[in-house]
Protein backbone atom coordinates (compact mmCIF):
# COMPACT_ATOMS: atom_id res chain seq x y z
CA UNK A 1 0.00 0.00 0.00
CA UNK A 2 1.53 3.34 -0.97
CA UNK A 3 2.37 6.84 1.32
CA UNK A 4 0.62 9.12 -0.63
CA UNK A 5 0.89 13.02 1.01
CA UNK A 6 -0.82 15.70 -0.37
CA UNK A 7 1.88 18.55 -0.07
CA UNK A 8 1.91 22.53 -0.77
CA UNK A 9 4.75 24.40 -1.82
CA UNK A 10 7.90 25.66 -0.34
CA UNK A 11 10.83 23.55 1.49
CA UNK A 12 9.01 22.22 4.19
CA UNK A 13 10.97 20.56 6.49
CA UNK A 14 7.75 19.23 8.52
CA UNK A 15 7.71 16.86 5.50
CA UNK A 16 11.01 15.90 5.64
CA UNK A 17 10.88 14.42 9.24
CA UNK A 18 7.06 13.20 8.60
CA UNK A 19 8.88 10.81 5.65
CA UNK A 20 11.97 10.35 8.03
CA UNK A 21 9.29 9.12 10.72
CA UNK A 22 7.15 6.61 8.37
CA UNK A 23 10.59 5.05 6.49
CA UNK A 24 11.40 3.87 9.58
CA UNK A 25 8.08 3.04 11.46
CA UNK A 26 5.01 2.24 9.17
CA UNK A 27 5.06 -0.49 6.35
CA UNK A 28 4.02 0.63 3.45
CA UNK A 29 5.08 0.47 -0.27
CA UNK A 30 5.95 3.51 -2.58
CA UNK A 31 5.81 7.13 -1.23
CA UNK A 32 4.15 9.37 -3.16
CA UNK A 33 4.10 13.14 -3.06
CA UNK A 34 1.30 15.05 -4.51
CA UNK A 35 0.72 18.87 -5.51
CA UNK A 36 3.80 21.42 -4.43
CA UNK A 37 6.82 20.05 -3.57
CA UNK A 38 10.47 21.24 -1.45
CA UNK A 39 14.07 21.26 -3.78
CA UNK A 40 15.62 18.34 -1.31
CA UNK A 41 12.70 15.93 -2.73
CA UNK A 42 13.79 13.17 -4.76
CA UNK A 43 10.78 10.58 -4.80
CA UNK A 44 7.58 9.91 -6.57
CA UNK A 45 5.91 12.86 -7.17
CA UNK A 46 2.60 14.40 -9.33
CA UNK A 47 2.89 18.18 -10.02
CA UNK A 48 -0.47 19.99 -8.83
CA UNK A 49 -0.68 23.64 -9.14
CA UNK A 50 -0.72 25.36 -5.41
CA UNK A 51 -2.26 29.06 -6.35
CA UNK A 52 -5.66 28.43 -5.07
CA UNK A 53 -6.52 28.66 -2.03
CA UNK A 54 -5.93 25.75 0.78
CA UNK A 55 -9.04 23.92 0.43
CA UNK A 56 -9.33 23.84 -3.25
CA UNK A 57 -5.65 23.08 -3.87
CA UNK A 58 -5.90 19.98 -1.32
CA UNK A 59 -9.01 19.09 -3.45
CA UNK A 60 -7.09 19.53 -6.67
CA UNK A 61 -4.45 17.01 -5.07
CA UNK A 62 -6.80 14.37 -4.23
CA UNK A 63 -8.25 14.58 -7.71
CA UNK A 64 -4.84 13.55 -8.88
CA UNK A 65 -4.38 10.47 -6.93
CA UNK A 66 -7.90 9.41 -8.28
CA UNK A 67 -6.61 9.91 -11.41
CA UNK A 68 -3.37 8.26 -10.99
CA UNK A 69 -2.90 4.94 -12.42
CA UNK A 70 0.66 4.11 -10.79
CA UNK A 71 -0.55 4.97 -7.20
CA UNK A 72 -2.15 1.95 -5.51
CA UNK A 73 -5.84 1.33 -5.55
CA UNK A 74 -5.84 1.35 -1.62
CA UNK A 75 -3.45 3.63 -0.12
CA UNK A 76 -2.58 5.46 3.31
CA UNK A 77 -3.49 9.53 3.31
CA UNK A 78 -0.92 11.39 4.58
CA UNK A 79 -0.14 15.19 5.51
CA UNK A 80 3.09 16.61 6.04
CA UNK A 81 2.81 17.32 9.33
CA UNK A 82 2.29 14.01 10.15
CA UNK A 83 4.74 11.79 12.65
CA UNK A 84 4.83 7.94 12.88
CA UNK A 85 6.53 7.74 16.04
CA UNK A 86 6.33 3.66 16.86
CA UNK A 87 6.60 1.03 14.70
CA UNK A 88 3.28 -0.06 13.14
CA UNK A 89 2.04 -2.37 11.03
CA UNK A 90 -1.23 -1.55 9.76
CA UNK A 91 -2.59 2.25 10.65
CA UNK A 92 -6.49 1.76 12.36
CA UNK A 93 -9.42 4.22 11.16
CA UNK A 94 -9.74 6.42 13.71
CA UNK A 95 -12.19 9.55 15.32
CA UNK A 96 -12.39 11.89 17.91
CA UNK A 97 -16.16 11.76 18.54
CA UNK A 98 -19.20 13.15 16.39
CA UNK A 99 -18.72 15.98 14.27
CA UNK A 100 -21.84 18.20 16.37
CA UNK A 101 -19.60 18.39 19.38
CA UNK A 102 -16.47 19.46 17.49
CA UNK A 103 -18.88 22.66 15.92
CA UNK A 104 -20.10 22.91 19.38
CA UNK A 105 -16.10 23.09 20.72
CA UNK A 106 -15.67 25.37 18.55
CA UNK A 107 -18.52 27.99 17.73
CA UNK A 108 -17.80 30.29 20.70
CA UNK A 109 -14.44 31.07 19.24
CA UNK A 110 -14.23 30.69 15.91
CA UNK A 111 -17.87 30.66 14.56
CA UNK A 112 -17.23 32.42 11.05
CA UNK A 113 -13.59 31.08 10.13
CA UNK A 114 -12.99 28.76 7.16
CA UNK A 115 -12.66 26.03 8.98
CA UNK A 116 -15.51 26.16 11.20
CA UNK A 117 -17.56 26.66 8.00
CA UNK A 118 -16.48 23.75 6.14
CA UNK A 119 -17.53 21.16 9.51
CA UNK A 120 -20.57 22.75 9.73
CA UNK A 121 -20.82 21.84 5.81
CA UNK A 122 -20.05 18.75 5.94
CA UNK A 123 -22.76 17.92 8.72
CA UNK A 124 -25.64 18.68 6.97
CA UNK A 125 -23.96 17.13 3.97
CA UNK A 126 -23.81 13.55 5.77
CA UNK A 127 -27.26 14.35 7.54
CA UNK A 128 -28.70 14.71 4.64
CA UNK A 129 -27.37 11.59 3.52
CA UNK A 130 -29.64 10.37 6.84
CA UNK A 131 -26.50 9.34 8.64
CA UNK A 132 -27.87 9.98 12.07
CA UNK A 133 -24.77 9.92 14.10
CA UNK A 134 -21.70 11.75 11.96
CA UNK A 135 -18.00 10.84 13.44
CA UNK A 136 -15.61 13.36 13.23
CA UNK A 137 -13.07 11.75 11.44
CA UNK A 138 -10.90 15.23 11.22
CA UNK A 139 -7.89 14.09 13.26
CA UNK A 140 -4.83 14.61 12.39
CA UNK A 141 -3.47 11.05 10.99
CA UNK A 142 -3.14 8.32 8.62
CA UNK A 143 -6.03 7.59 7.09
CA UNK A 144 -6.43 4.66 4.89
CA UNK A 145 -8.38 5.13 1.69
CA UNK A 146 -9.75 3.96 -2.00
CA UNK A 147 -9.20 5.63 -5.09
CA UNK A 148 -12.54 4.54 -6.16
CA UNK A 149 -14.34 5.38 -3.20
CA UNK A 150 -12.47 8.51 -2.61
CA UNK A 151 -13.59 10.20 -6.56
CA UNK A 152 -17.07 9.59 -5.02
CA UNK A 153 -16.19 11.53 -1.82
CA UNK A 154 -15.03 14.99 -3.73
CA UNK A 155 -18.37 14.98 -5.71
CA UNK A 156 -19.87 16.30 -2.10
CA UNK A 157 -19.21 19.10 -0.01
CA UNK A 158 -17.45 19.19 2.83
CA UNK A 159 -14.23 17.99 4.04
CA UNK A 160 -13.03 14.72 2.89
CA UNK A 161 -11.68 12.46 5.74
CA UNK A 162 -15.34 12.71 7.49
CA UNK A 163 -17.15 12.22 4.23
CA UNK A 164 -15.10 9.67 3.24
CA UNK A 165 -15.49 8.03 6.96
CA UNK A 166 -19.17 8.27 7.57
CA UNK A 167 -20.45 7.71 4.12
CA UNK A 168 -18.86 4.34 4.01
CA UNK A 169 -19.21 3.34 7.42
CA UNK A 170 -15.15 2.53 8.57
CA UNK A 171 -15.97 2.86 11.89
CA UNK A 172 -12.72 2.72 13.75
CA UNK A 173 -11.06 3.76 17.24
CA UNK A 174 -12.07 6.55 19.05
CA UNK A 175 -9.14 8.43 20.27
CA UNK A 176 -8.30 12.13 20.89
CA UNK A 177 -6.60 14.10 18.42
CA UNK A 178 -1.81 14.14 18.34
CA UNK A 179 -2.16 18.16 17.41
CA UNK A 180 0.01 20.06 19.43
CA UNK A 181 -0.48 23.69 19.86
CA UNK A 182 2.02 26.70 21.14
CA UNK A 183 -0.87 28.67 21.54
CA UNK A 184 -2.09 29.42 25.31
CA UNK A 185 -6.00 30.14 25.22
CA UNK A 186 -9.16 28.13 25.28
CA UNK A 187 -9.10 26.46 22.78
CA UNK A 188 -6.20 25.16 22.83
CA UNK A 189 -6.51 24.37 26.29
CA UNK A 190 -6.65 20.34 24.69
CA UNK A 191 -3.40 20.78 22.84
CA UNK A 192 -1.57 16.98 23.11
CA UNK A 193 0.63 17.04 25.23
CA UNK A 194 4.54 16.40 24.09
CA UNK A 195 5.68 15.24 27.65
CA UNK A 196 3.31 12.40 27.32
CA UNK A 197 3.44 10.42 24.31
CA UNK A 198 0.52 7.92 24.33
CA UNK A 199 -0.01 7.65 21.00
CA UNK A 200 1.62 6.03 17.87
CA UNK A 201 1.53 9.60 16.27
CA UNK A 202 2.27 12.83 16.78
CA UNK A 203 1.50 16.13 14.57
CA UNK A 204 2.48 19.60 14.55
CA UNK A 205 1.73 22.80 13.58
CA UNK A 206 3.46 26.20 12.46
CA UNK A 207 3.52 27.32 16.06
CA UNK A 208 4.64 23.93 17.27
CA UNK A 209 7.19 22.51 14.70
CA UNK A 210 10.22 24.21 15.94
CA UNK A 211 9.68 23.12 19.35
CA UNK A 212 8.43 19.51 18.31
CA UNK A 213 11.80 19.42 16.10
CA UNK A 214 14.38 20.20 18.46
CA UNK A 215 12.76 18.21 21.49
CA UNK A 216 11.79 14.97 19.67
CA UNK A 217 12.20 14.70 15.94
CA UNK A 218 16.00 15.20 15.66
CA UNK A 219 16.55 12.89 18.17
CA UNK A 220 14.10 10.38 17.07
CA UNK A 221 14.54 10.35 13.12
CA UNK A 222 18.31 11.83 12.70
CA UNK A 223 19.03 9.63 9.44
CA UNK A 224 18.56 10.99 5.66
CA UNK A 225 16.25 9.15 3.82
CA UNK A 226 16.59 7.80 0.21
CA UNK A 227 13.81 10.09 -0.49
CA UNK A 228 16.37 13.18 0.57
CA UNK A 229 18.87 14.91 -1.71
Amino acid sequence: MDLVYICRDGENEELRYSIRSAVKNLTHDKVWVVGGKPDWYTGNHIEVDQGKAKYTNARNSLRAICESKEISESFILMNDDFYIMNKVDSVPYMYAGTLSDKIEQREDIFSGNTYTTLLKKTLGSLSRKKIEVVLDYELHVPMIMEKKKLQKVLMLSGLWRSVYGNIFNVGGVKTRDVKVYDKVDKFYANSYDINNLESDYLSSNDDSFKTIKSLILEERFPSKTVYES
